[in-house]
């Protein structure tokens, strides 16, 4: 068995592949790499940075599209070190602003550089940052939605439970209480498909903002937005966040998350620098009226990562959120990015 999510055994692991080369996403640019990744994830490994240098896409935007959706739709595979974020990298478009140069690290240490670089638990997830690429155990991006699917109401991975699920004062709640649908969002601010559904990209509208003028502000749907954080920048994006604006101003913290996810390429993924990304984020926060001083003091916070990493527990173990995004709709879990109309096949039947 792959050492990954308790969830993900061998068998379901090789469907996961089988999947992927089905579909015929891969290509014969980017089969050898994929069939080496998952190869080494059914041994329960991950490939060496040798071996993906060799087989790596040539970094054209299609193919690592292409790859990414691959690898987003098959959380029980190992991504190899490096090789995820080098392909983003590479294929970045030409009018990607250059990342500023690193400034000097403030004096003092945080909660999350405390912790080893090349360690890091959230939730009780173990996630390894090697050579700033991720290898997620347990948890990541969930799949891409297929574009060739009906409007049919997709089927729930579980029913957890009959109805809605408890609120939490931490719950960043838009809509109604007395809206006879709840729809709980599981979130992270480095999801690729997390952003598109939210704010959009050059290749797609967003979902969400639809979702809101329809169901949420006419009563419909109850929306509450919660953090799950994949990895050290998503921690400290959402302990930035919690700092400069309360989850009890739900408008104003839904457009700073909105914020951060338009310029998630700017600050995440436009340098592998670590303490880069953080001064990046920095910058960015400093827009929605965190200053560096709250936002070093905040991201030093042991009660806040540790406040993060109960909630991500608490995720994993009584809901079995694995991947974001996650939606919880009336107590029935669906796993990753819903186009609108699938959405609303959704929500129709609970609303009658």
């Amino acid at each position: 068995m792959v050492e990954t999510s308790p969830a993900v055994t061998a068998d379901t692991l090789n469907k996961q592949i089988e999947h992927a080369r089905a579909s015929g996403a891969i290509g014969p640019d980017l089969s050898p790499l994929f069939e080496l990744i998952a190869a080494k994830s059914l041994a329960g490994a991950a490939a060496s940075e040798e071996e993906v240098s060799a087989l790596g896409p040539a970094g054209s935007p299609d193919a690592v599209e292409r790859l990414r959706n691959a690898l987003e739709g098959s959380p029980g595979l190992r991504l190899p070190p490096g090789s995820y974020r080098f392909a983003l990298l590479r294929a970045k478009p030409a009018e990607q602003p250059k990342a500023p140069e690193p400034k000097p690290t403030p004096a003092g240490k945080s909660a999350l550089a405390a912790l080893p670089r090349d360690v890091w638990i959230v939730g009780g997830v173990l996630i390894a940052l090697l050579i700033g690429g991720f290898i997620w155990l347990g948890g990541g991006h969930g799949p891409a939605p297929d574009p060739k699917a009906s409007a049919a109401a997709p089927k729930p991975e579980e029913v957890l439970m009959k109805g809605k699920l408890p609120e939490k004062p931490t719950d960043v709640i838009l809509g109604s209480a007395n809206a006879p649908v709840q729809v709980v969002e599981y979130a992270s601010l480095t999801c690729s498909h997390c952003a598109a559904f939210m704010v959009g990209n050059d290749k797609k509208k967003a979902v969400f903002p639809e979702i809101k003028a329809k169901y949420i502000d006419t009563g419909k749907v109850r929306w509450i937005l919660r953090e799950f954080p994949l990895n050290q920048f998503d921690a400290a994006a959402y302990l930035a966040l919690n700092c400069a604006i309360s989850p009890q101003n739900p408008e104003r913290y839904h457009a700073a998350a909105d914020l951060i996810f338009s310029r998630q390429q700017q600050w995440a993924f436009s340098t592998q620098d670590t303490t880069q990304i953080i001064n990046n984020l920095a910058d960015l926060m400093r827009e929605v009226g965190l200053g560096r001083a709250q936002f070093d003091s905040c991201t030093k916070s042991d009660g806040g990562l540790a406040a993060l990493s109960m909630a991500g527990q608490e995720a994993r173990e009584t809901y079995h959120v694995d991947s974001t995004p996650t939606f919880i709709i009336n107590g029935a879990r669906y796993a990753g990015e819903l186009e609108f109309d699938r959405f609303e096949a959704i929500l129709k039947p609970l609303l009658h």
